[in-house]
């Protein structure tokens, strides 16, 4: 046998498998992607709480006022349809609220749709939409609203879902931890010498992370219509919001979500005017879903029964 040659044949072989091996350690690895998306059947009844806090700090002419509203509310969803497409319908209700508000100098004055069998002045409205559908929605299963109706107005949820989504958008397709994706909207915001003035803005959203089976998401406001006067932007910040939502990529609904905003407006009434807007905005999942109109493959098994706990509204626990 010729040693020279099989030595050399050794030395290629080792090089060959060493270049392998470096180009395998080179390669990036593919990024694990995840599918977000909506999983509700016909009949769900889907619950939440949510508390709204908000503080007007405001002076004009050195003199200081504060002006403070606080719900807590348990809004429903009862899935009212579903295509094939993973699309569904729901009716907007709002069960039960527990709400105050107080200006400086003046008692707070505040209604517990549990506690008060008449509603105090002002809140009459509120009270008269409690359990009523407020609206339809109809929302493919990536979040994009594609028909809503209006019933009625809510004045205790209204607010919080002006400049926002009813319905968190998702990426229509799989991302990967680190990817983002942006749904742009538009702002309507009247002038104070008539008309209105449509502001374009954006939100964009981020996978955080994923533990288990919840996505930690994040959220942030981006205004894109340059805005130079105070008092629109006095109007504007009351729209804004950044913040975190979590989402429960097994059952395919929000569990929590949180939107704050701290924003100061100088000279929206006059050059030493100043305006402090802070908000918190908060959505808890309560109840697991009532499956009332599911249909069950075995004709052998009886139809279960819902359990109480989570056929009727949870209570909302009293504001401190």
């Amino acid at each position: 046998m010729n040693r020279p040659a099989t030595l050399w044949t050794l030395l290629l072989l080792t090089t060959w498998m060493g270049n392998s091996l470096l180009f395998a350690q080179e390669r990036p690895a593919e990024k694990k992607t995840y599918k977000l998306e909506y999983r509700f059947e016909l009949g769900d009844k889907v619950r939440w709480e949510v508390v709204h806090r908000v503080d007007f700090d405001t002076t004009v002419n050195d003199t200081t006022q504060r002006a403070s509203t606080m719900s807590k509310s348990i809004k429903c969803w009862t899935i009212v349809n579903r295509g094939e497409d993973g699309s569904f319908k729901f009716a907007h209700s709002v069960d039960h609220v527990d709400m105050w508000r107080e200006v400086s100098g003046r008692a707070r004055v505040r209604y517990n749709s549990e506690e008060d069998a008449n509603p105090p002045s002002g809140f009459e409205q509120i009270a008269s939409t409690l359990g009523r559908p407020l609206s339809v929605v109809e929302v493919s299963s990536s979040g994009e609203v594609l028909k809503r109706k209006d019933e009625m107005q809510n004045p205790a949820v209204a607010h919080s879902e002006e400049g926002a989504h009813m319905v968190v958008p998702l990426p229509e397709k799989p991302v990967a931890i680190g990817e983002s994706w942006r749904v742009p909207y538009e702002l309507t915001l009247p002038l104070e010498k008539g008309g209105f003035k449509k502001i374009k803005a954006q939100e964009s959203f981020r996978l955080k992370k994923v533990e288990g089976m919840i996505a930690t998401i994040s959220r942030e406001t981006q205004v894109l219509t340059p805005i130079r006067d105070p008092a629109l932007r006095s109007q504007l910040i009351q729209r804004l919001g950044d913040g975190e939502i979590q989402f429960d990529l097994k059952k395919g609904v929000v569990i929590r979500q949180q939107i704050d905003v701290d924003e100061t407006v100088i000279g929206f009434r006059g050059a030493t005017s100043r305006l402090r807007y802070t908000s918190r905005f908060t959505e808890r999942l309560v109840t697991e879903r009532v499956e009332v109109a599911r249909k069950i493959e075995s004709r052998q098994l009886p139809k279960p029964a819902i359990p109480a706990n989570l056929a009727r509204p949870p209570k909302v626990e009293p504001l401190q």
